[in-house]
C-alpha cells in the first residue's frame, strides 16, 4: 500500500479508486464513533497475512473465502501438506508479535477484502449449514437453538413440563409447541431448519445479544471488516470476483518467484441472484425491514439498492459497480 487510494490497481482499474472513495466519503457520514480498540480485538481475528507477497486479506465467509483461502495455501507453497491448515494460523492475532509488526504489516501491505449482497450472504450461509446438505457441527450447534429461539422462549422444552403448566391454552396453541418440542429431539435427523426461523433466529440474537454475537457466516461484512476505520487498498464486488480476483493475484504474482499458478473460476452471478431471490420471495416485509436495519451498514458502505416494497427483486446488485 501506498498512501490511501494511490495503489498501482486503483489507478490501473479505476472502480476500485471508486469504491473506496465511496466508502471513505460515506464512513464520515455514518453515525456513531468508531471504537479502536474493538476493531483492534475483533478484525485482526479474521485478517489473514502473507509476508512473501505482502499482502492481507480480510477472510468474509459466503464471498468466496474458500477460494482465497485456497490462493493463499498456494501462496504458502505446494510442497508444504498442510497448507490449507496454516491458512488459518496467519491471521494477525495468532501471531505474538509486537504491535509495531502487526502495524507495519496494515500500513505497507495490499489489505483487501470481497463484500457481497447481505441477503446473498443470509441464503447462502443457510443453504452450506442447514440444507446442502446439512453439515452436522451447525445442525448439532444451532437447531435446537434456533427452534427455541422461534418457538419456545416463553415454554418448557419437555413435553411433560408443559402440559403441567400450560393448560389454559387452547388445543391448537398446544399441539403446535408440543410439535416443536417433539423436533427438539430428532431436528438433526428429521426436521432441519427452514429459511424463514434461520432468519428469525438472526433477528432474535442481534436484538437480544447484539450482533457481535452472530455466527462470522452471517455477520455483517462492515461488523468483520471495518472498512471505516482499517483503509483497505482494495475492495472486491463479489459480482465480479473472478475478474478482479484475478487483476489482484496477477498484481500480486508480477516480479515474484514463485511457481503458485492463481486463478479463479468464472463465478454466475444471474444463478445467484434469481437464488435469493427466490428464497426472500416468501419472506414477510416486517422480517424484511428488520433484516435490512441489522445489515444497513453493509447496505449503505457498499451501495446495494434495496426496495422493501419490492414483491419480486430483493438482491438487487450495487450501482456504484
Amino acid at each position: 500500500m501506498t498512501e490511501k487510494g494511490t495503489h498501482p490497481l486503483t489507478q490501473a482499474y479505476p472502480k476500485f479508486l471508486e469504491r473506496l472513495e465511496f466508502v471513505n466519503k460515506t464512513c464520515q457520514e455514518l453515525p456513531g464513533k468508531i471504537d479502536y480498540k474493538l476493531v483492534l480485538d475483533s478484525s485482526l481475528y479474521f485478517i489473514h497475512f502473507n509476508d512473501d507477497f505482502e499482502v492481507i486479506n480480510c477472510l468474509v465467509p459466503k464471498a468466496s473465502s474458500d477460494t482465497w483461502t485456497q490462493q493463499f495455501a498456494k501462496m504458502i507453497g505446494p510442497n508444504v501438506p498442510t497448507s490449507m491448515d496454516l491458512v488459518y494460523n496467519i491471521s494477525l492475532t495468532n501471531h505474538f508479535e509486537p504491535l509495531r509488526e502487526i502495524a507495519h504489516r496494515i500500513q505497507t501491505y495490499t489489505k483487501f477484502f470481497v463484500h457481497r449482497h447481505p441477503f446473498e450472504r443470509l441464503v447462502s450461509g443457510y443453504c452450506n449449514k442447514f440444507v446442502d446438505p446439512p453439515r452436522y457441527e451447525y445442525m448439532n450447534r444451532y437447531a435446537k437453538v434456533i427452534i427455541i429461539s422461534n418457538y419456545l422462549k416463553k415454554y418448557p422444552h419437555d413435553r411433560r413440563s408443559f402440559e403441567r403448566q400450560y393448560t389454559h391454552l387452547s388445543d391448537s396453541k398446544k399441539q403446535d409447541i408440543l410439535k416443536q418440542i417433539d423436533r427438539l429431539g430428532s431436528v438433526q435427523e428429521k426436521f432441519g431448519i427452514t429459511f424463514i426461523e434461520f432468519l428469525n433466529y438472526v433477528i432474535n440474537t442481534v436484538d437480544e445479544s447484539g450482533i457481535d454475537k452472530l455466527d462470522i457466516h452471517w455477520m455483517p461484512v462492515s461488523s468483520i471488516c471495518n472498512p471505516c476505520a482499517v483503509h483497505y487498498d482494495i475492495m472486491i464486488e463479489h459480482d465480479y470476483v473472478s475478474e478482479e480476483s484475478q487483476l489482484l493475484v496477477d498484481y500480486l504474482q508480477k516480479n515474484k518467484a514463485t511457481n503458485a499458478h492463481l486463478y479463479f473460476n468464472k463465478f454466475e452471478k444471474k444463478a445467484t441472484r434469481d437464488k435469493c431471490n427466490q428464497y426472500f420471495s416468501d419472506i414477510p416485509l416486517n422480517v424484511r425491514r428488520r433484516l435490512y436495519e441489522i445489515f444497513r451498514n453493509d447496505f449503505i458502505l457498499f451501495d446495494y439498492k434495496y426496495d422493501l416494497e419490492s414483491k419480486d427483486y430483493f438482491c438487487e446488485e450495487n450501482t456504484n459497480n
